[in-house]
């Protein structure tokens, strides 16, 4: 049925100090080569586009009567393979200078980061994330690609300061 790991997965890291070292910049991404996958489609509900539009792709078009030929009318799965590229994370850090700090601030240090994590993802997937695990053993929910929830974003305001 497929290898349970992908043929390739890599992460892409990356920073930059600009300003005298005032400001620093740092990126992460993540990429992932054809992963082998259940694929849910469902003839009630809402179709697919492989099911109801004529100028969908082959693949899409030959995986849905694939399913149903397998599967029966109702739900069916079939095997594909998804490949995606996730923007993880990038943070921004300033480091105020000190002398600004110490008059101001009567402080000793200060910065501000702003990160956000789970910024875009790229992908061939046709669910929410390929990343969603919905196998809770309950079957409905396996079979349900809608049932879970795609990982969320999240942003961060940071202050340091030193005393």
């Amino acid at each position: 049925m497929g290898a349970p790991y992908p043929k390739g997965e890599v992460t892409y890291t990356n920073g930059v100090t600009l300003l005298n070292g005032t400001l620093q910049i740092n990126a992460s991404l993540n990429q992932v080569i054809a992963l082998t996958t259940v694929r849910h489609v469902y003839s009630q509900g809402p179709f697919p586009r492989g099911a109801v539009d004529p100028t969908a792709p082959l693949a899409e078009q030959a995986a849905w009567i694939q399913a149903n030929v397998d599967g029966g009318i109702g739900t069916a799965a079939y095997l594909g393979e998804v490949s995606a590229l996730r923007f993880n994370e990038m943070s921004v850090t300033y480091t105020v200078p000190p002398e600004l700090v110490r008059r101001f601030l009567r402080a000793r240090a200060l910065s501000l980061t702003f990160a956000g994590r789970n910024l875009a993802l790229w992908t061939n997937y046709v669910g929410k994330d390929p990343n969603v695990n919905t196998g809770s053993g309950n079957p409905e929910a396996y079979s349900d690609d809608g049932s879970g929830v795609p990982q969320p974003r999240n942003l961060t305001l940071r202050f340091n300061l030193g005393l």
